[in-house]
């Protein structure tokens, strides 16, 4: 019988030990744990702040991307307007000498002078309008045409 007590002590004994000991076990189980996932939270938040450091200078560079892109702009219209520019000066030339060798061709000094006639109003009328269209230019080029034919007319 003693035995038979002792043996339910011990187990009445086990059974409140056993929770005790369990809910210690799971506390540094969770305590230890929990270490580790408070430090990749930590990395986690530095690896965000990081991540938004880096969106911030991205935001910043294309911003500044931008400015640069409205300067490269405004840099090439000006480049554009020259090249134009000195395009129609160059045609301008061209059409003088085509003139003067068409009248030496024609041997006619109203033709030559004729000739000069409209390449000096067609000057005045370049200097009144420096900014022409691209269909502006088209239609000169017809004008050069109908000129050179008008000219062989008056010759003949």
């Amino acid at each position: 019988m003693k035995k038979t007590k002792m043996k339910a002590y011990c187990t009445a004994g086990f059974m409140c030990i056993e929770p005790l000991a369990t809910t210690l076990v799971i506390f540094f189980l969770s305590y230890f744990h929990d270490d580790e996932l408070r430090k990749k939270i930590e990395q986690e938040e530095i690896r965000k702040i990081e991540m938004e450091e880096a969106i911030a200078d991205l935001k910043a560079s294309i911003s500044s991307m931008e400015a640069n892109e409205l300067l490269l702009l405004e840099e090439d219209e000006c480049a554009r307007e020259s090249a134009i520019r000195e395009l129609r000066a160059r045609a301008n030339k061209l059409k003088s000498i085509a003139r003067k060798l068409l009248a030496e061709h024609l041997h006619s000094a109203g033709a030559s002078s004729e000739l000069n006639h409209q390449l000096i109003k067609e000057l005045e009328q370049a200097d009144r309008n420096h900014f022409m269209m691209e269909t502006d230019s088209q239609e000169n080029a017809e004008n050069i045409i109908s000129d050179f034919s008008l000219a062989e007319k008056t010759a003949v």
